[in-house]
């Protein structure tokens, strides 16, 4: 039994089907003829935030458009402010 790690946590007991696992090289492989399920290592997840900022010009001008014409004038079908 491993000792707890600082950070995150370590999982066994995982199956993988249609691949295999190749110590050796520590890839994902093509599974061997007439396997169908091999155990996994143990994995180490480690949890990290990523902080990810979409620049504007990425964004399409017509979508964030459409966007404040929704926010702004919400109506029900039959043509009445929802929030009165």
């Amino acid at each position: 039994m491993l000792p707890p790690p600082l950070d995150g946590a370590y999982i066994y007991g995982l199956y993988i089907e249609s691949a295999r696992w190749c110590a050796k090289s520590q890839t994902l492989q093509e599974q061997e003829p007439g396997v169908m399920l091999q155990t996994m290592p143990v994995v180490h997840f480690l949890p990290f935030e990523i902080r990810h900022v979409v620049p504007k010009q990425l964004v399409p001008k017509k979508k964030v458009e459409e966007q404040k014409q929704d926010e702004a004038g919400a109506k029900d079908a039959d043509g009445k402010d929802p929030k009165s």
